[in-house]
């Protein structure tokens, strides 16, 4: 398909390999022009020569491409292919104008699928617009933003993006530690679908990825088979341990037990329009239960099915986060973050179910008919397990890391925020200069809008930081610089307008000396929408000029909501925490373009709420925080050298080390202290087995791994008593192929006398190869994995935003 315009001197012509994609089967509209907010000399005239081997190029986050139409048409999709675009997911927005000034965002934070080059469509709602402009986000692999191809379509009537690939569910959603149940199959013997046959399995229409890759399609139709325990069809999800060999059961009274859905209820089958979305099930029975009946969502308690209602007029479509915490005998339910009921409950052989659980047959509906069935998307799905109380669920007051590590007293820098009327000056600094003739204002990120002490305010106990329709934003910094520390700051944010360009909500660590490629900058809070469901975190390395960095990302988690947010800054590591949980820890990872990940030299806290947009076209936005509280590393009176403490510790001495196999790389290598050497071993299953000489308590494992830097190692940690039995405290986690430095993989703490690594190869072969290892003692934490990939933390990611110039100094 030819482009409408010829921009320039462009020469058209159809590439043999291009296959543009059309949206509604209509022709693009015509483009009067294209221009760029930057290029690198591949020009923005390049996305209309219809040729996949030219591009557009631009660094940085918020780089943008813009088409003009000459007039105000209607538009409903964009068609884009992009650079490398088999290899890696960028992230964009769609935006419209009718006068190239004020934007409207009708596509945000989208992705690429990351699986091809041609052209993919990305449908929004029909409206008129003379300007089309992409805003780029960066890639999964860096920050730049490369367009080979682009297309803009009129009116189709549609509203939904179909851009993205995915094949399984399991693309979609983290599957390792569930089966499926399927309502075909035999009658009272339906299909079930385990590991890892799960990994590649769909069954359209009943399970399957929704068509935009952001969610996973559960349906059950009321003529479906049914399992001899039921009469009633599912399309469900049952929790299993072990990478899905074996069945979840557990207990009301030992540890804690959560499970976070985020979906929503499309479809409920006629005359009986009753439908389960989210379940704990006992050893016989369902304990709880998300139920819909008609318009009127509850949760159950046992054969009380409408025990307590949550929304009186749902309607389908509706996205909505599901959430059980069950400990210390209570079960407690959450809806959209907010407590909803507590039941006392005392059971064993538990464990969760998500999908579609339709509560209706052929028996009370009609048509009796596939076409008429109930139907769930999942967007995210997260289940945890702790020993140490974990998160107690307890009205959104949840947990602190300072008082669950014992950090102790807080340092006079230090804020509740009990006065009313501008920062207290002498904990905080605000925009100096006079940008625009306001006073206490500086000009913004990359020059979009004001940062303005104005916009930063106290009442009613808190700090409210304020983005305005005209850029206007909030900053203050911390006026304390340090190397090394603890913050945790409980903060929420949320949108107050109805459209526009969206804030960055940020809490962070930026060096003083203002230059973070040398020194380095901890975005250990960073969201590009304050209703974000989402966390994520950019880690950037000092002595970078590349700008290499590490991100992590927690989902589901709901910013609109109070949460503890927690930093640790030590010469060992940095450390991050959420409503008092570990989730994420990194150390070290020098090379030749980057040092050690935590030695920055010297850095302020600093929050803001950041403006990627312009001076004008903004959606108005709050963030609040309700304290700031600041530590010392090492808090008085206590011991520096204890290894219970999160800033130090030193490993235990290992008596002896045997492996199941080696090919001249003896398991001795791994504890000599050199890098240099090895223990390696062929096949999956491999294993390493470290002998303590005694039973002590253990709590994590620190690994480097032979050409950890170009590869990802999979293992299991297992511990036992007698060398014979063994227990997974890990298992399936992935090193972070970024390092051939340690790395530390934190587990609930255990007595063991034996401790085995597993190895199950890397991304290259099979061969398991590690270079060193040290076994920690006791040390508190509620067992996330600290290790580099963080699979335990997040079954759903979201595509990048780059965090490169967020600090004060940005230009």
């Amino acid at each position: 398909m030819l482009h409408a315009l010829l921009v320039g001197a462009v020469a058209v012509g159809v590439s043999g390999a291009f296959h543009p994609v059309a949206a509604a089967d209509t022709s693009p509209l015509e483009v009067k022009s294209v221009t760029a907010s930057a290029d690198d000399g591949n020009v923005p005239a390049n996305t209309l020569d219809n040729d996949l081997s030219t591009r557009w190029s631009a660094e940085g986050d918020g780089s943008w491409i813009r088409y003009d139409l000459g007039s105000e048409q209607t538009v409903g999709s964009v068609s884009v292919a992009w650079h490398q675009g088999d290899s890696r997911k960028s992230t964009f927005d769609v935006q419209l104008s009718d006068d190239g000034s004020s934007w409207t965002t009708v596509l945000n934070r989208k992705a690429g699928s990351g699986t091809t080059l041609d052209q993919q469509n990305h449908d929004f709602a029909d409206a008129s617009a003379r300007y089309v402009r992409i805003v780029g986000h960066g890639n999964t692999s860096n920050d730049w933003n490369s367009i080979t191809e682009t297309d803009i379509y009129g009116a189709d009537g549609g509203g939904d993006d179909d851009g993205g690939s995915c094949a399984y569910p399991a693309d979609v959603l983290d599957l390792t530690n569930w089966y499926i149940g399927l309502p075909v199959g035999d009658e009272e013997s339906p299909t079930n679908v385990y590991q890892p046959e799960l990994a590649t399995y769909a069954n359209d229409p009943w399970f399957t990825a929704a068509d935009d890759c952001e969610a996973v399609r559960f349906r059950a139709p009321v003529d479906g088979v049914t399992t001899s325990g039921s009469k009633y069809p599912r399309s469900e999800l049952r929790e299993m341990t072990d990478s899905g060999e074996e069945k979840a059961s557990w207990s009301s009274t030992s540890g804690t037990h959560t499970m976070v859905i985020d979906q929503a209820i499309t479809d409920v089958p006629e005359e009986t329009p009753n439908i389960v979305a989210g379940q704990i099930h006992g050893d016989s029975d369902d304990v709880s239960v998300f139920r819909l009946e008609g318009k009127k969502l509850y949760i159950t308690d046992g054969d009380k099915d409408n025990h307590k209602l949550v929304v009186d007029d749902y309607e389908p479509g509706t996205r909505f986060q599901a959430k059980f915490v069950v400990g210390d005998g209570k079960v407690k339910a959450y809806y959209n973050g907010e407590l909803q009921t507590t039941l006392s409950k005392e059971f064993s052989g538990a464990y969760f179910k998500a999908g579609a659980y339709t509560q209706a047959n052929c028996d009370n509906s009609d048509p009796c008919s596939g076409d008429n069935y109930g139907q769930v998307k999942i967007y995210g799905l997260n289940v945890t397990h702790s020993d140490d109380g974990g998160d107690d669920g307890s009205d959104g007051d949840s947990a602190e890391a300072a008082e669950r590590y014992g950090w102790g007293t807080p340092l006079p820098v230090s804020d509740e925020f009990d006065y009313t009327g501008a920062v207290d000056p002498a904990k905080w600094d605000v925009p100096s200069g006079s940008v625009g003739g306001t006073a206490q204002c500086w000009e913004g990120h990359s020059g979009n809008g004001r940062r303005c002490g104005k916009n930063s305010t106290v009442a009613d106990g808190m700090l409210t930081m304020r983005g305005e329709a005209n850029g206007d934003t909030g900053w203050i910094r911390q006026n304390s610089d340090t190397q090394y520390g603890r913050w945790e700051i409980r903060s929420r944010s949320r949108n107050i307008g109805s459209e526009g360009g969206l804030y960055h909500p940020l809490h962070l660590i930026w060096p003083t000396e203002d230059n973070r490629l040398e020194n380095g900058e901890y975005d250990w809070v960073e969201y590009s929408d304050p209703d974000a469901q989402c966390l994520t975190a950019f880690l950037h390395y000092p002595k970078s000029p590349s700008d290499e960095k590490e991100r992590r990302d927690l989902c589901p988690l709901d910013m609109t909501q109070w949460h503890n947010f927690a930093f640790e800054w030590t010469p060992e590591e940095l450390v991050g925490y959420v409503d008092g949980v570990e989730w994420f820890r990194l150390a070290d990872g020098a090379n030749d373009d980057r040092g050690n990940i935590q030695d920055m030299p010297l850095g302020n806290l600093v929050i803001q709420l950041d403006n990627f947009t312009g001076d004008s076209g903004l959606r108005p936005a709050v963030f609040e925080v309700d304290w700031v509280r600041t530590y010392d590393i090492e808090p008085a009176g206590e011991d520096p050298t204890d290894p219970t403490d999160p800033g130090g510790g030193s490993p235990v001495q290992v008596a002896d080390v045997s492996a199941s196999a080696d090919d001249g790389n003896v398991p001795a290598n791994t504890l000599d202290n050199d890098l240099g050497t090895r223990w390696s071993a062929e096949g999956d299953g491999s294993w390493i087995r470290y002998d303590l000489g005694s039973e002590q308590t253990v709590g994590s494992v620190s690994v480097a791994w032979h050409q950890g830097d170009s590869r990802k190692s999979t293992f299991d940690v297992e511990l036992s008593d007698d060398g014979s039995s063994w227990r997974a405290v890990l298992e399936g986690q992935t090193s972070s192929g970024g390092t051939r430095e340690q790395q530390k993989y934190d587990f609930a703490d255990a007595p063991a006398r034996y401790v085995r690594i597993v190895g199950h190869g890397n991304t290259s072969n099979d061969w398991n190869s590690i270079t060193e290892t040290d076994i920690y003692g006791a040390d508190g934490s509620g067992g996330v994995d600290a290790g580099a990939d963080e699979r335990s933390s997040s079954t759903a990611t979201r595509a990048p935003l780059d965090a490169a110039d967020v600090g004060p100094g940005a230009a």
